[in-house]
């Protein structure tokens, strides 16, 4: 077998590359199962493939954690984004001799990711994430401030690194998300349902920085070959760096982020932690 293995999260027909490394995996498998892609899917062994309404491509890094074993390096992309480098045996050693991780570049934000956040969830929700970070994992917390005040974005979800790395990675983030997934209400529209994938985006790279981990970074492609549209982070932090004054200053604790009155209408729901 393969010790390099790269899903490519597909949930529709499409164009995707795939060759003895990359393998198209059908997500969301268990919710379609008239659906066959022709693909590995998300659905067998130990996995949460009918939550991927909701987990979106978390689904195959779920499948990955506990399904594949017989690997040395494992990654994660989309049918419509690729990192910028088609890995193979021989220059994935390469990559991995100055790193531990690769990420996508980030994107530039004109505003903090605290503010992204409250964006795509609820503040409610945003307040339980931050209970459950703080119940499991308290030593996280100033990791946690300082990326919610920076505008770097790690986006998709997208990472390759050592299994064993992976894995722990993983233990991590699904306690998290299925702990905050026990007090959270599923919403109605569609787009917000996606709040668990969301999320995992957000946490992504905190796991990464706080465990000091050494991150490569590489542009993300629609396929590979296809031209990278680069934006420059510094240009657009310079333009943007009077809007930060608008903003809450940088907190000593998550708790100072919290909005009583949110805090009570928890309460009134029963929703205590």
């Amino acid at each position: 077998m393969n010790k390099v293995k790269i899903l490519v999260a597909c949930h529709k027909l499409a164009k995707v590359y795939q060759d003895d490394i990359y393998t198209p995996i059908q997500v969301g498998k268990a919710l379609h199962p008239d659906l066959d892609l022709g693909y590995i899917t998300d659905a067998t062994g130990d996995s949460i493939s009918a939550k991927n309404p909701m987990f979106c491509e978390l689904t195959a890094i779920y499948w990955a954690w506990k399904n594949l074993h017989d690997v040395e390096y494992i990654g994660l992309c989309h049918y419509r984004r690729y990192f910028d480098t088609v890995f193979t045996s021989t220059n994935i050693h390469k990559i991995f001799k100055k790193a531990d991780v690769i990420l996508c570049s980030p994107l530039p934000r004109k505003y903090p990711m605290l503010i992204k956040l409250e964006r795509i969830l609820s503040c409610e929700d945003v307040i339980i994430l931050f209970k459950v970070i703080k119940k499991l994992y308290p030593e996280y917390e100033k990791t946690v401030i300082d990326y919610l005040w920076g505008y770097k974005d790690y986006p998709y979800n997208m990472l390759v690194c050592k299994k064993e790395i992976f894995d722990s990675y993983s233990k991590w983030l699904f306690n998290i998300l299925f702990t905050c997934e026990h007090y959270m209400h599923t919403p109605s529209y569609t787009c917000s349902k996606r709040i668990f994938g969301y999320i995992g985006e957000f946490l992504l790279p905190i796991y990464f920085i706080y465990n000091k981990y050494k991150i490569h970074t590489i542009d993300i492609t629609s396929y590979p070959g296809n031209k990278v549209q680069k934006i420059g982070m510094k240009a657009c932090m310079m333009s943007h760096i009077r809007e930060l004054l608008k903003f809450r200053h940088m907190p000593q604790h998550l708790e100072e982020t919290f909005d009583s009155s949110i805090i009570a209408g928890l309460k009134a729901d029963g929703i205590e932690l």
